[in-house]
């Protein structure tokens, strides 16, 4: 469809997740026409459960810059170190630090500080309980519906990608929580533990409503196996609950309960726990709303991923950025944008999907090997970190056994690897 003639493009956006105020804050950047609806005012949602412990990546970190959103500066928030162990008889340990700081606030602080900074800049925050039998009344308000939720069936409106998204159910349940008791988090940073063929436990520094704390999340390739802890977290007074918890990372994660003392581990609070089993999927980018309008899908509507590499937020903020250039210059927003749109996000928002769906398999032989590697030499283990703000990149060098063998073998070049390994491990196919 055509711009009208007074020039002004009216943007709908259904959805105030970082995904939809990403895009709401940049198209107010370029003085655009722009209203975000949302079902939660930012009282709400600072009120609410803990639905999500989140890391942003150094590239969302920029990008906030750019939006004058970086409230919280990672010289006091952020951290760069990680450790990563794969337990095991003899437990694989890898620790790579990071070029510029990653940070993680509460999104209960996070969102509605941006909600804020939206409404002041301009922008219209419209409070509306819609699902999506709303569309065509939508359609009629606006030039382009950016749909931002997956919510209130408005997932349905796009078509699921098969080819993209091989799972048809959670590969993993997940239990997130804020926790007081950590000794050292702070000084670690984050601590991701693996024990193969059951799950991952991830303790990181967040920034919550009480201060600095401790997030972590523990899941299960099993639906049942922390069904005792959530029967224990619904009791009054969640009876017995840190106690179960604080034995099964002793028994699986033994990294993560050294940093524990027993004596003070609890939650902050009694809303800071949260519930998850995610289905990966990609969908269609577009939909036809009949006549000269479209909708086009953005963050977790498009590319719904896993939380075990913590890529959703990250990969929702760039596809919101890539749309909003695109918007700004646009003259129509007919099938021709919608199909350019999908093919300039594509490279990332798949190799975040692919990369995240591959981590969920049990690692093969040559994978095992990547990790041997990167436990040697930290120059490898920073570079596979740094990857975190390219997913794209990190599928290049994953994707395939032969892709990890070449960059093994680019690694082996070097002095410094060289040094660090001896004896080199033959490659199994």
């Amino acid at each position: 469809m055509d711009i009208p003639h007074n020039g002004r493009k009216r943007i709908g956006i259904v959805g105030a997740g970082i995904a939809g105020l990403h895009l709401g804050l940049r198209l107010r950047q370029f003085g655009m026409d722009c209203t975000i609806i949302t079902d939660r005012s930012p009282e709400q949602v600072a009120a609410g459960q803990l639905t999500n412990t989140v890391v942003h990546w150094p590239a969302t970190l920029r990008r906030e810059r750019v939006l004058q959103v970086c409230h919280w500066p990672t010289e006091m928030f952020g951290f760069r170190r990680f450790r990563q162990i794969i337990q095991g008889p003899e437990p694989i340990v890898i620790r790579s630090q990071s070029a510029a700081p990653a940070r993680a606030v509460d999104y209960r602080i996070y969102l509605p500080r941006l909600m804020e900074d939206f409404a002041d800049r301009g922008g219209r925050l419209e409070l509306a309980a819609l699902d999506v039998r709303d569309i065509d009344r939508l359609a009629d308000r606006f030039d382009l519906i950016v749909v931002a939720t997956p919510g209130n069936g408005f997932a349905q409106l796009f078509v699921p990608n098969l080819e993209e998204s091989p799972y048809d159910r959670p590969q993993r349940y997940w239990l997130a929580g804020l926790f007081v008791g950590f000794r050292s988090t702070a000084d670690l940073g984050a601590t991701v533990s693996i024990a193969p063929g059951h799950g991952e436990a991830l303790a990181f520094p967040l920034l919550s409503r009480a201060g600095m704390g401790t997030a972590l999340l523990i899941n299960s390739l099993h639906r049942d196996e922390l069904a005792m802890l959530r029967v224990l977290s619904s009791r009054p007074g969640r009876s017995g609950f840190c106690g179960a918890l604080l034995r099964k990372l002793k028994q699986m994660h033994p990294a993560i309960h050294g940093q524990i003392d027993a004596a003070r581990f609890d939650l902050q609070g009694p809303d800071d726990l949260a519930w998850a089993a995610v289905t990966p999927i990609v969908r269609a980018s577009q939909v036809h709303l009949g006549g000269d309008k479209y909708a086009v899908a953005l963050g977790d509507v498009h590319v719904t991923v896993d939380p075990a590499l913590g890529q959703g937020a990250n990969i929702g903020s760039y596809s919101a950025f890539v749309l909003a250039d695109a918007i700004a210059e646009a003259r129509s927003f007919g099938l021709e944008f919608c199909l350019e749109m999908e093919r300039c996000r594509a490279a990332r928002l798949l190799g975040a999907s692919r990369w995240t769906n591959a981590s969920l398999a049990a690692p093969d032989d040559v994978r095992m090997e990547l990790m041997l590697a990167m436990s040697r030499d930290r120059r490898l283990a920073n570079e596979y970190l740094d990857n975190f703000n390219r997913p794209e990149r990190q599928w290049d060098r994953i994707g395939s056994a032969d892709r990890i063998r070449a960059w093994l073998e680019e690694a082996l070049r070097t002095p410094a690897f060289a040094a660090a390994s001896p004896a080199r491990m033959p490659f199994v196919s």
